[in-house]
């Protein structure tokens, strides 16, 4: 079996290709951010299938979670029955579930500590539901003035961006010379076969920072390198920060 289901939910494990995805399904869903949480996490709550344990059924509840163990190769998910219940209650049931979760609000205080808390452990999983770098600079940001504030009544200050030398070390040239020559066969060869919809995915690393601080700068950069009119152009994180850095370095 290969699924990844948290233990207490193994004895609802399904066949994944024993149930359909309900056709008609007014909501649609996030797959990419599904899968990432999967892949990362685990299913740590059953789908809910409409029909019986007995025959075929229609996934009700929980057709964003199917699609993405699909996707992921999964052959079971867990799964509960709604026990052949009548067609129009099992409707009703599937959209008051999609409508209920938009109903709620965030605690926001709240939310920014669990986030600044939790962010390291799953980085990418954060980035792939819309907490990437921008938005973490500015929970950082906006904890880093509300603790100012309270506590002496300063504000917040940008970091100083200072003009670097105008030829960079010959190891950062070469890094930057050599992603910049990756062709299409490279990039076949290390598993991305379209630069263009797998951005993300040529190049991938993680910075660790040795103290606090140096992670609290390179946040507050990248708020900053958003609203640089310099590089606002650039569609990503990434294409910004190259920018920044070509106008500043001679490859």
């Amino acid at each position: 079996m290969k699924a990844k289901i948290l233990k207490d939910l193994l004895d609802l494990a399904i066949p994944i290709d024993s149930v359909e995805l309900w056709g008609d399904n007014p909501h649609e869903g996030k797959v990419v951010a599904m899968m990432s949480i999967l892949d990362s996490v685990g299913q740590h709550r059953p789908i809910l299938i409409h029909g019986t344990p007995r025959e075929s059924g229609v996934v009700r509840i929980g057709n964003t979670t199917w699609k993405a163990a699909k996707e992921l190769g999964w052959t079971h998910i867990a799964a509960i029955w709604d026990d052949g219940e009548d067609e129009t209650t099992s409707i009703a049931r599937g959209i008051l579930d999609n409508q209920v979760a938009t109903l709620g609000r965030d605690n926001k205080d709240l939310l920014d500590g669990y986030i600044i808390e939790t962010v390291d452990l799953f980085p990418d999983v954060f980035d792939d539901v819309g907490w990437d770098d921008f938005y973490i600079a500015s929970v950082e940001e906006d904890t880093a003035f509300r603790d100012l504030s309270v506590q002496d009544g300063r504000g917040y200050t940008p970091p100083e961006i200072f003009d670097p030398p105008s030829q960079g070390s010959q190891q950062t040239a070469k890094l930057l010379s050599d992603v910049q020559k990756m062709d299409q066969s490279e990039l076949v060869k290390t598993g991305v076969s379209s630069p263009e919809d797998n951005r993300k995915q040529l190049v991938q690393y993680t910075l660790y920072f040795d103290t606090s601080e140096q992670r609290d700068w390179w946040h507050h950069f990248i708020r900053y390198l958003k609203d640089d009119p310099e590089v606002s152009d650039e569609p990503t994180t990434a294409a910004k920060l190259i920018s920044f850095l070509q106008a500043r370095v001679e490859v």
